[in-house]
């Protein structure tokens, strides 16, 4: 609808331009032959692709290590006794296994010291 709409006004332009007008007459017909299906609501064919803002770049962004990296890189702590949490959360972790153990509330892992009689 707004395409004929459009049609219709610039060939009323066209019209009413005098010969003096020319480019301006050749601008109108030039968009009332354009395709059919234009709409204003459609996407350009020559669209930006580049960064919304110019100051944008992302190799200069803040990019800080995440948590769980972090504890990954804590070392395993030997425990050698049983006598309860030792600055943990009152959780028990059961590490008559072998092996390293992960608390399931902060992630860092505990292993049962080798030659530790239980």
């Amino acid at each position: 609808m707004l395409a004929s709409t459009l049609r219709a006004a610039s060939t009323a332009a066209v019209r009413r331009c005098t010969s003096s007008s020319s480019a301006a007459a050749l601008a109108i017909r030039a968009y009332s032959s354009a395709d059919s299906d234009f709409n204003y609501y459609q996407h350009k064919k020559v669209a930006m692709t580049g960064p919304r803002f110019e100051q944008t770049d992302l190799a200069q962004q803040p990019n800080p290590t995440p948590a769980i990296d972090l504890i990954a890189q804590e070392p395993v702590r030997k425990v050698n006794t049983h006598c309860g949490p030792l600055g943990h959360p009152k959780v028990y972790i059961n590490l008559d296994q072998e092996g390293p153990h992960k608390c399931l509330y902060c992630g860092v892992r505990f292993e049962q010291e080798h030659g530790h009689h239980h």
